[in-house]
């Protein structure tokens, strides 16, 4: 049972424990306490996202988890016409979930739930979005990458970002 609650592949899923030997509770319950924390709910876990990053022209902000928000900003010129802007949030609900909330050109927030936390790397999900479903984070160094998947118009589509972070106003 403790080998299972370790793996990330059991992750979300439901299982049973079926024996005919009587375990000791106490021992049990020592040894759950001294299984890690999970910090899926903790906004603090994406502090590595906070910055200013850059690609080019494009850039994408950050800012550090305050007061149970990380707010963001992403900014794409295109050549002749306006840039294309949305505002971010990632906010930590009541519930202990944390939900990515973007809102391109300003418009009504569409939300993407944690559903993977890793050091350095998180994957947002919203399976009845249209595009995109699922949205990963990381971090490698000096860059700040994401991930945009899912469908449309019945075939397969991502789109990534590579920023580097910028140093100074």
């Amino acid at each position: 049972a403790l080998d299972v609650l370790q793996d990330p592949d059991t992750d979300h899923k439901s299982f049973a424990l079926v024996g005919d030997r009587r375990g000791d509770p106490e021992a049990w319950r020592g040894q759950l306490r001294a299984l890690p924390r999970d910090d899926r709910g903790s906004l603090e876990a994406l502090a590595w996202m906070a910055g200013h990053w850059r690609d080019g022209d494009r850039e994408e902000l950050w800012l550090a988890p305050r007061g149970g928000l990380m707010l963001g900003l992403n900014r794409e010129p295109r050549p002749g016409a306006l840039a294309s802007f949305e505002y971010l949030r990632i906010e930590a609900r009541a519930d202990g979930s944390l939900v990515y909330l973007a809102s391109p050109g300003g418009r009504a927030a569409t939300p993407f739930h944690l559903t993977t936390l890793g050091p350095q790397r998180a994957v947002f999900t919203n399976p009845s979005h249209d595009f995109p479903k699922m949205l990963t984070y990381w971090r490698d160094g000096e860059t700040l990458r994401a991930r945009a998947d899912g469908v449309e118009g019945g075939e397969r589509r991502a789109l990534e970002y590579l920023w580097t972070a910028v140093k100074g106003p």
